[in-house]
């Protein structure tokens, strides 16, 4: 089963201060032009992305070091909703190596709040 945990791209979502927003400009208009186009635009951190370890890291790999398989595996999904994140709770459930952990905190909730950026929980 694929799950797409995907928030929508829009010009007017929200963004990390100091982020560009996306922009989507109309380049092709069919009456005018006899064809229908668009450029779209975005900072690499927009919406719904992972972070490689170059975002923090000098001389990390970069997003586009990883093979798309990289990303694709079983899924374990740990319910951190209603609970303090901690690495010690992390060991009580089977994680084995190659999965793809999921932290459900709730905060998708709050992404068009701009508490989204400032009140997120931490491991």
């Amino acid at each position: 089963m694929l799950i797409d945990l995907s928030h929508p791209i829009t010009e007017s979502m929200n963004v990390y201060p100091g982020d560009p927003s996306p922009r989507f400009t109309e380049v092709g208009v069919i009456k005018k032009d006899g064809f229908c186009d668009h450029t779209f635009s975005m900072g690499t951190h927009n919406g719904t992305h992972v972070d490689a370890l170059l975002h923090m890291i000098d001389g990390g790999k970069a997003i586009s070091d990883y093979s798309v398989d990289h990303f694709v595996g079983r899924g374990v999904l740990i319910d951190f909703s209603n609970k303090d994140l901690s690495t010690d709770a992390l060991y009580k459930f089977d994680i084995q190596k190659g999965d793809i952990v999921l932290l459900q905190t709730n905060m998708s909730k709050q992404f068009d709040s701009p508490a989204y950026f400032t009140d997120f929980p931490a491991i």
